[in-house]
C-alpha cells in the first residue's frame, strides 16, 4: 500500500496494517489465519476509537476483509476487494484438503528457494503460515451475508485470482458491483492510475 495509501489519504484517514505474520507485525502468535486477523483488526480499531470504516482488502487481505465484514457488519460502511481471494473453489485445486496437502509439499520450495515466490523469507513464511491457519470453506456462505455496498476491483490480466472468482464473489455478494482495470495481480505496486479513481 506504499503507492496507494498516500493517494487515498488525500480523501480519507488511512490505516494500512500489516497482518500478523506479515511485515512488521508479530510472528509470535498462535493463529495467523484470516479469521484471527479480522478479530485483531477489530481490536485495533477499538483501540483507535474508530467505530465505522470503509474497508479495502488486497489479495489475501480480502479474505480478512470478508471475515471482518461478516463478523462486524455494523462497523463497515463500504467494502472493496482488490484482486481479492475468497472462495475455496478459487484456489488452484479448489479443495480444502488437497490445497493443504499442496501447501505442505510446497512449503520448503516456496519459503527457502529465493525467487520461487514473492517477498523475503520472513514474508514467505508468514504467508504460508497464514494460508495453513485459514479455512476458506466458509467464505462462500459469509459473502452472502455481507450487505454493505461492495466493489470488486480486479485486474483483467490477474492470473493469481482468476476473473471467474471475482465474478463469483460479485454473484454471491448481495450488494456488489465489479470494476476491471488493465493490470495484473501486482499492478498495485507500480501503477495505481486505474485503481485509485475506482
Amino acid at each position: 500500500f506504499e503507492v496507494l495509501a498516500p493517494k487515498l489519504a488525500e480523501h480519507y484517514e488511512v490505516y494500512a496494517l500489516d497482518l500478523y505474520c506479515f511485515g512488521e507485525s508479530s510472528y509470535n502468535v498462535s493463529d495467523c489465519g484470516i479469521d484471527a486477523a479480522s478479530i485483531a483488526l477489530a481490536e485495533f480499531l477499538d483501540s483507535q476509537r474508530v467505530e465505522r470504516i470503509n474497508l479495502l482488502g488486497y489479495s489475501w487481505g480480502s479474505g480478512v476483509a470478508i471475515e471482518f465484514a461478516s463478523r462486524y457488519p455494523d462497523m463497515v460502511d463500504n467494502l472493496v476487494l482488490l484482486d481479492g481471494m475468497g472462495i475455496q473453489e478459487g484456489e488452484i485445486t479448489g479443495n480444502y484438503y488437497t490445497e493443504r496437502a499442496r501447501m505442505f509439499v510446497a512449503y520448503p520450495l516456496v519459503v527457502y528457494y529465493p525467487g520461487a515466490f514473492a517477498g523475503d523469507i520472513k514474508w514467505r513464511k508468514g504467508f504460508m503460515r497464514s494460508y495453513l491457519d485459514s479455512d476458506l470453506r466458509t467464505i462462500r456462505d459469509k459473502l452472502q451475508t455481507i450487505e454493505v455496498p461492495t466493489l470488486v476491483l480486479h485486474g483483467e490480466k490477474d492470473r493469481v485470482v482468476e476473473s471467474w472468482g471475482a465474478e463469483e464473489h460479485v454473484r454471491l455478494l448481495p450488494n456488489a458491483k465489479i470494476a476491471w482495470f488493465n493490470g495484473t495481480h501486482i499492478t498495485l505496486f507500480s501503477d495505481i492510475s486505474e485503481i485509485a479513481p475506482a
